[in-house]
């Protein structure tokens, strides 16, 4: 998948999740979509240790993934096969509450609102940033996070 498909994509899911909602609801689901790439690069709840290691904030995430047996999820958004869903439920509880909590906290959404837009864009997002169906370096991923960054303005 293209970056430029990504961020149409990503841009589409900040604006769509808001549609019905209180104008200022887009900019909300767009602050969800910097929390994903926050939790990605090792920034907010990520810790310097893990923005350090290899993939950084994206290794981390997978081993929360995996600590609550939703691994497989994650291994089919990062290979190259078809992306597997996942509810909003598994995304909380993969994501751990710390995580969840900053990006209700940024985006001022509430539970019920942000975990469904977390559902949609984190498999995106984790599948556009491991294009070779593995996780990058550190270097690597604060490339192509920047990269996805520019392109939702």
């Amino acid at each position: 998948m293209s970056m430029d498909l990504v961020g149409q994509l990503l841009k589409g899911l900040a604006g769509g999740a808001a549609s019905g909602r209180p104008a200022g609801q887009a900019g909300a689901s767009g602050e969800v979509i910097q929390s994903i790439f926050d939790m990605l690069s090792g920034g907010a709840q990520g810790g310097q240790a893990a923005s350090r290691a290899s993939g950084g904030g994206l290794a981390d995430l997978i081993r929360g993934f995996d600590k609550e047996g939703l691994g497989e999820l994650v291994s089919s958004w990062i290979g190259t096969g078809e992306n597997k869903p996942v509810s909003p439920e598994q995304v909380g509880r993969g994501l751990g509450q710390a995580r969840v909590q900053e990006a209700a906290k940024r985006s001022g959404l509430p539970m019920e609102s942000l975990l469904p837009i977390l559902a949609a864009a984190l498999p995106v997002v984790i599948d556009a940033l491991t294009p070779k169906g593995q996780v990058p370096d550190q270097p690597s991923l604060q490339q192509s996070l920047q990269a996805l960054r520019s392109r939702l303005g």
